[in-house]
């Protein structure tokens, strides 16, 4: 795709399915995500929860513009992954009911801030 300013190896956009996935810690379902959204044996991996949606979907759109469409992003909840994949945008994401002991809601000694945790030891979980 001409005009694009990344090498002709990276250049993604059109060339994958959108990822609407399932629970990342299913059997097989890590693996499917990988193999639909990856391109060159690359894959751009992000992660958010809601209020780090514009984040995110600003991330997935700046490297759409250049080219890259291989990525996907790590979500907390199957709503979350449902709300960006079927956007009129259709941002492949995958959820994840991977839990730490001491992230649960109801863990720790703030109990509020447990999602915070959760969201900071996913991205080495993946």
């Amino acid at each position: 795709q001409a005009g694009y300013p990344v090498s002709e190896r990276f250049q993604s956009v059109g060339k994958l399915g959108v990822y609407h996935g399932g629970d990342l810690e299913a059997p097989g379902e890590l693996e499917r995500a990988v193999a639909t959204r990856s391109y060159n044996g690359e894959l751009v991996l992000t992660y958010a929860n809601e209020a780090g949606t514009a984040w995110a979907a600003n991330l997935i759109f700046s490297l759409r513009a250049i080219g890259i469409d291989h990525s996907m992003v790590i979500v907390m909840s199957k709503a979350h992954c449902d709300a960006l994949a079927t956007s009129r945008h259709a941002i492949s994401c995958g959820w994840s009911s991977w839990d730490m002991e001491g992230c649960k809601a109801d863990d720790g000694p703030v109990a509020k801030w447990a999602f915070i945790e959760r969201l900071w030891f996913i991205r080495h979980h993946y």
